[in-house]
């Protein structure tokens, strides 16, 4: 199975690369929806992560593809599109994503732990419990986002766009470039930790609805 893996590996790195060859000047992608699948199933089966550390797929389209629960640490997924696709639980940690859509996506319990989302697309996504402890979130969509119960201690905030983003009992401590104008377009802030002193106090005097118990948690 191990060597069966091997080949499998060199015909996915052949077709992937191939994803970044433009024709009639778009992307074509080469890997079908069915082929992803079943190579992902087969990787997670199977537990041969040491073939994708790192993952390079620079551009790659994995719309609606279901990765739940792998693993792929240190990865290089810079442009790629990954709307709608299932991240669930996977360890994506110190992976560089920059410039990626994430709309839609689900990563709820997820390990985003130092990775770079910069100029990333997280419209709607779902971060539930999500680890995003010092990621850079610089000039990163995260607009209607679910962050319940995520931490995003350490991050960086520099530019990142919340309106109605979710941060139900969301942990910042420590997080660069978090601003009043950021957290005021929040959907909710109850129970959010970490918020600078002088930003909270500000907050709950402007917008003291933002501190008040949601009627729905997500």
């Amino acid at each position: 199975m191990k060597q069966a893996m091997g080949c499998f590996y060199v015909y996915w790195s052949v077709l992937s690369r191939l994803v970044e060859k433009p024709k009639e000047g778009k992307y074509f992608d080469y890997l079908n929806n069915e082929n992803k699948d079943n190579f992902f199933f087969c990787v997670k089966q199977f537990k041969y992560y040491e073939y994708f550390a790192p993952f390079y797929l620079n551009h790659g389209y994995l719309v609606r593809s279901n990765l739940n629960d792998i693993q792929l640490i240190g990865s290089h997924l810079d442009h790629s599109n990954l709307r709608n696709a299932n991240f669930n639980r996977a360890v994506l940690s110190n992976s560089e994503l920059r410039f990626v859509c994430l709309a839609s996506a689900k990563l709820r319990n997820a390990d985003l732990f130092g990775c770079d989302l910069s100029n990333s697309d997280l419209y709607h996504t779902n971060l539930y419990q999500t680890v995003l402890f010092g990621s850079v979130l610089e000039n990163t969509n995260m607009e209607y986002a679910l962050l319940v119960n995520a931490n995003l201690s350490n991050a960086n905030f520099n530019g990142a766009y919340l309106r109605d983003a979710n941060l139900y009992q969301a942990n910042v401590t420590n997080s660069s470039y978090l601003t009043y104008e950021q957290l005021a377009q929040t959907k909710t802030l109850y129970g959010c930790t970490g918020i600078p002193e002088d930003i909270e106090q500000k907050l709950r005097e402007t917008h003291p609805h933002l501190f008040e118990a949601p009627k729905e948690k997500e």
